[in-house]
């Protein structure tokens, strides 16, 4: 500081400056430790030294904390009634009062949830004041703690209610996350600061401040501790929570959030739809979701089948017509039956199949279902509401264990149209192609008119198709209907990520309108209103060291004055002006804690240095200059753990000391904006906000989907069944044919027996016949 003397230091008490003199003689060197001490007439001024005895007792043991000498905690007391004063100035215009430092906790829409709880209490004759302060951080290393905060308010409230009597006043203090009340009676304190919490759940919403007042002012009214809480002032549940996404917002994360919430909304959808596709569509007997989700196999089977059939049929035609000599009934029935190349009816060529089974002996060999199929077992099934045991195929087993409706033979195909036997005047549906009875009886038992229906066109188309290409080797339901299935449940997944996305935006933008420079907000510019205090605090340390009223109650029992000495000494060795500022950024205010030293710099004069001071640090900032790296530079001083801010301070100065300073290229200066850069980019409500909202919300959405029908597609196995059953055909030496054999072992010793004699009496019928 450049030729400026301190200001004039407060008469001492007269028992310090004994003790003081005493500790001189002795030879241990003493000096009044001089702190700031905090006006009482202004949010922000300059600060006045403050004698503090620094007589403090030495920690118990190593780590702990000091115990704060009766002066010091006396001081601190102080301060911080002084603080409350003088944000309590306000309420000469407006029973609440804001402190500048928690401008960001409140706004109109908390104003208007607690003005009915005001309006009820005065109605009752009562003055209500409220002061929404921010959360106070004390000083613990020095041995202050919450209940000198506490003894502080009290103190400011008591010379307030004193000041200004009335009859029933009651003092509401909102700080932090707590809210506390002291009642007054015509300037007599009735009962000191007193918190009310409901036991819960559901808990008070300590996210928002006018949630606690409005329950501690409705608690007053009631005269009772634990009111039921109400809707309004119920914590939020979940991560949806305010305090989350207006840290998200100022982290610049809110794109990234709603892409995260409809990226959850749409699979979260997504794979419940998924599953209910699985195990409430899928497993049923009967029914049109049976047939649709569940029953058929693909185009792929169903045409290799029919081919096969087909070429079986053509075989056991030619093996019949050329036979010698064939029973009576079976002669009739091969006489009635259309060339199997002269129709398209799958149940004729599966009627050929039958006849030439029954020819060679052999019973009940076809499956009742899929009589294209032979039978591996018999099984007690449900056909048309009557319990009937038939042979089936392991395909129809497997089907009918799983709780499926089993695969079938129609005039329309397989799996298509209605079901053989479903057809009562029909000879298939009598027989049950051997399963009730011999089929050419039931075929010679039909009228003379009778003649079997004529297949589907489709049918020989897709035999055509059958020849050329070769099935998978599972089959399932049918390909539409998965394509149905997750077609519907990506739709539905996409539009929940997108109520999910636009849902989470319009949270985020409730809480850009309760952020500090939004609509509703006690600061309507807070660049503007931050330039300001820097502004103020920068033209106030001109003539001695700056200390705000906030600043100083983190820095009691620190010897501020000690720096300023430094700052003179300092001042005269460059030639320089030489400046002391303490000043904290409140996170909850006004002031940006990230830009707080590009902002001072920007307010200093042209050539001026100064020591920026907060609670735990102290750095150099400097107005136009920067450091000249062309020249020798002194090394900048590392603090240790035990040194204290004014340690810090005074080793910062002495180092811009031994710093050779030049005037800064305006060119190379970083640029701090119009301040635009600092704010939300970009802020909800605009065309820009909306763009960034819809392309997060469809990529996230998008994803999620596209994960839904990549898991449907690779899980889409779970809803088939086994290997292709046409592959027994093909392999009739292989593990199919295996299969068959074990499953005829299998049947009753008389079914057995049964088929071996009708095959003898066959094959005697016909060395007679030759």
């Amino acid at each position: 500081m450049t030729a400026r003397p301190l200001p004039a230091h407060r008469p001492l008490p007269a028992a310090l400056v004994a003790a003081g003199l005493m500790v001189a003689v002795c030879g241990l060197g003493a000096g009044p430790a001089v702190v700031a001490a905090a006006p009482a007439a202004a949010a922000v001024t300059t600060a006045q030294p403050d004698p503090v005895a620094e007589a403090e007792e030495a920690p118990a043991q190593s780590g702990e904390s000091p115990a704060a000498g009766e002066d010091v905690r006396d001081t601190y007391r102080e301060r911080v009634a002084a603080y409350l004063e003088t944000v309590a100035g306000g309420w000469a215009d407006d029973v609440v009062a804001v402190a500048p430092e928690a401008v960001g906790s409140w706004d109109d829409r908390q104003r208007a949830m607690i003005d009915p709880r005001i309006e009820a209490l005065e109605d009752d004759g009562w003055t209500v004041r409220i002061a929404v302060l921010p959360h106070f951080s004390y000083p613990y290393d020095r041995g202050l703690d919450l209940p000198d905060i506490d003894a502080g308010l009290q103190r400011g409230l008591t010379r307030i209610a004193e000041a200004d009597p009335h009859g029933k006043t009651v003092y509401l203090l909102a700080r932090g996350s707590s809210v506390t009340s002291s009642v007054y009676a015509d300037g007599h304190l009735q009962r000191e600061l007193a918190a009310v919490y409901p036991l819960g759940p559901p808990y008070v919403n300590t996210e928002q401040t006018a949630a606690e007042l409005s329950y501690a002012l409705r608690a007053v009214a009631a005269d009772s501790p634990l009111p039921e809480l109400l809707p309004e002032e119920t914590a939020p549940v979940g991560w949806t929570g305010v305090r989350y996404r207006a840290l998200s917002m100022q982290l610049g994360e809110t794109g990234t959030q709603i892409m995260t919430a409809a990226f959850l909304a749409a699979a979260a959808v997504g794979a419940v739809l998924l599953v209910l596709s699985w195990l409430v569509l899928l497993p049923r007997t009967s029914g049109p979701l049976a047939r649709l989700f569940g029953t058929r196999i693909d185009r792929a089977h169903e045409a290799a089948a029919l081919a096969s059939l087909k070429d079986r049929a053509v075989r056991a035609h030619r093996s019949l017509t050329r036979a010698k000599r064939l029973e009576s009934s079976l002669e009739t029935a091969v006489g009635r039956l259309p060339d199997p190349g002269a129709t398209d009816s799958p149940l004729v060529w599966a009627g050929w199949t039958a006849l030439e089974e029954e020819h060679d002996g052999r019973d009940r060999t076809l499956c009742f279902f899929r009589p294209d199929l032979p039978a591996d077992r018999q099984e007690s099934v449900d056909v048309l509401g009557a319990q009937l045991v038939v042979p089936v195929s392991d395909l129809a087993a497997e089907r009918l264990e799983k709780g499926r409706a089993p695969s079938y033979l129609s005039l329309s195909g397989i799996d298509r149209g209605k079901p053989y036997w479903t057809r009562a005047s029909s000879p298939w549906a009598a027989s049950g192609y051997g399963a009730f009875g011999p089929l050419s009886e039931a075929i010679a038992a039909m009228p003379a008119q009778w003649e079997p229906a004529a297949g589907a066109v489709r049918i020989a188309r897709a035999v055509e198709t059958g020849r050329t290409q070769t099935p998978s080797t599972r089959a399932g339901a049918s390909p539409w209907a998965r394509t149905a299935l997750l077609a519907v449940t990506a739709a539905l997944a996409l539009s929940a990520g997108i109520v999910g996305g636009v849902h989470d935006a319009g949270q985020m933008e409730k809480v850009y309108t309760a952020e500090p420079g939004a609509p509703g907000s006690p600061v309507s510019d807070p660049q503007a209103a931050q330039r300001q205090i820097i502004a103020e605090a920068v033209a106030a340390s001109e003539d001695a060291p700056y200390v705000d009223q906030w600043t100083g109650l983190a820095l009691v029992g620190q010897d501020v004055s000690a720096v300023g000495e430094v700052a003179e000494s300092v001042a005269e060795d460059t030639g320089r002006d030489v400046r002391v500022i303490a000043l904290v950024a409140a996170s909850s205010g006004v002031l940006d804690t990230v830009r707080l030293e590009d902002r001072v710099e920007e307010a200093l004069p042209d050539g001026t240095i100064a020591v920026l001071l907060s609670k735990h640090s102290a750095s150099i900032v400097t107005g136009g200059l920067e450091e000249d790296y062309s020249a020798d530079r002194a090394d900048r001083p590392q603090p240790g753990p035990d040194d204290t801010v004014v340690d810090k301070a005074i080793a910062e100065l002495r180092w811009a000391a031994k710093t050779t300073w030049v005037p800064a290229d305006p060119a190379s200066a970083s640029s701090t904006g119009d301040g635009a850069d600092e704010s939300f980019m970009p802020a909800p409500g605009t065309d820009a906000w909306v763009m960034r909202t819809w392309t997060r919300t469809l990529l996230g959405a998008g994803g999620a989907t596209l994960a839904v029908l990549i898991v449907g597609i690779v899980f889409r196995r779970l809803v088939t069944d086994r290997t292709d059953p046409t592959a027994r055909e093909q392999h009739p030496k292989g593990r199919a044919g295996g299969r068959r054999g074990d499953s005829r072992e299998r049947r009753r010793p008389q079914e057995r027996g049964r088929a071996q004699e009708h095959g003898r009496r066959a094959r005697g019928r016909k060395r007679g016949g030759r």
